[in-house]
């Protein structure tokens, strides 16, 4: 990898997380055999998901080696996903690699934190439970068609959490429903009687 094309990796890496003071030096040291459009390539990858820091070396050596043959130059391999399927840096380079690297520890590894929620979900949940104090038919109707939207909506995207809420505004929709059908025909029942 020469000087130029190396300088332009650890440019963007150090812009990137900046936070990392001297680790230009440690990655040419780690990486300087791989080719630089690889680099380049599994670095997209990675950049998909923020970090508060830097990939260890090992990190992105393992995304270049799970590019596939022939797509070093597209932008969007997916390498960042393969080469850290446990969403944190944790899963990647062990304190023996490191050792040998003069590069101390780092102090701490950011893991993944919590999943986004559906907002929609929230809003079914909301309106499933302010049907029971409020026009039930209308509201209830209401928590039902956005329950379900939450619903596809988290099914599209595998990162959005709140399923559950989902599915228990929507339960509380039907319930609301049932008890206002339950009420009209007990007063059906009881003005036919008379």
């Amino acid at each position: 990898m020469s000087d130029e094309q190396w300088r332009r990796i650890a440019d963007r890496i150090e812009s990137t997380w900046p936070g990392e003071p001297g680790a230009g030096d440690r990655y040419r040291e780690e990486l300087g055999d791989l080719d630089p459009e690889a680099v380049d390539a599994a670095l997209d990858g990675l950049l998909i998901d923020h970090r508060n820091a830097a990939p260890p070396p090992g990190v992105v050596r393992d995304a270049v080696e799970a590019l596939p043959a022939g797509e070093t130059d597209d932008g969007g391999s997916g390498a960042g996903a393969a080469a850290d399927p446990g969403g944190g840096w944790d899963t990647a380079e062990a304190p023996a690699e490191r050792a040998g690297s003069g590069a101390p520890p780092p102090a701490s590894r950011p893991v993944a934190g919590p999943r986004p929620e559906s907002r929609r979900a929230t809003v079914a949940l909301i309106l499933g439970a302010a049907g029971f104090v409020t026009i039930p038919v209308v509201v209830s109707v209401i928590a039902i068609v956005v329950a379900n939207q939450a619903l596809r909506e988290i099914a599209a995207d595998p990162e959005l959490a709140g399923e559950q809420r989902a599915r228990v505004g929507r339960a509380l929709g039907f319930i609301e429903l049932g008890v206002v059908a339950l009420t009209i025909l007990i007063g059906v029942l009881v003005a036919v009687s008379d």
